[in-house]
């Protein structure tokens, strides 16, 4: 499970019949998770505070339908990525063009290459930097590629679980991730030869 499910479950189930403390339990246990993936979806720290409180609101609206029978993770995280796409959607965010990036199975898609784990290490400083344009770089695909990268390398879901947060298909999940990573390394060309430079 991504995060590791939190919550006794009997606290879950108490704040969906209404329990005002076991509620906050959930807000205070999931705030952190939930705050990142829409900072990392949404790119505006003001917005993502904004967002993040707006969908804990929606969830005590909604959390009556949640089945408890369920992993409750995948649940929540359907509910705050789908929140946040909508947002997105609402918003009109300029996108990467789909047009511009290349085709699943293209044989020139570029393996990338990690450093070597004997060259030295980068400093803070340079490892701030390099995770500001990743993070730019994230916030620049478009929103349904930015859900699984932030899902998948962020929050640390399987593809199967993300599958079952974003009610698709697994092949569908796969193919945005190509798709993703072939635009980052795009985008990334020169930083990920930097980092292999070491």
């Amino acid at each position: 499970m991504g995060v590791g499910d939190k919550l006794d479950k009997r606290i879950i189930v108490a704040a969906a019949e209404g329990d005002e403390a076991a509620f906050a339990k959930l807000v205070e246990a999931y705030q952190r998770p939930i705050y990142n993936l829409t900072l990392r979806m949404v790119r505006s720290r003001t917005e993502a505070e904004d967002i993040a409180q707006d969908i804990f609101l929606h969830l005590l609206n909604i959390l009556e339908r949640y089945d408890a029978g369920r992993p409750f993770e995948p649940w929540l995280f359907r509910v705050a990525t789908n929140y946040n796409l909508n947002y997105l959607k609402r918003r009109r965010i300029q996108t990467v063009s789909m047009e511009s990036l290349r085709q699943p199975g293209d044989a020139e898609a570029p393996a990338v290459e990690l450093a070597d784990p004997a060259s030295p290490s980068p400093s803070p400083i340079e490892l701030s930097e390099k995770y500001e344009e990743l993070h730019v770089a994230v916030g620049e695909l478009a929103p349904d590629w930015r859900a699984v990268v932030t899902l998948h390398y962020m929050q640390s879901f399987s593809v199967s679980e993300i599958a079952s947060i974003l009610e698709i298909p697994v092949g569908t999940v796969k193919n945005r991730l190509f798709r993703a990573r072939s635009a980052l390394y795009e985008k990334l060309q020169k930083l990920l030869e930097t980092w292999s430079a070491g």
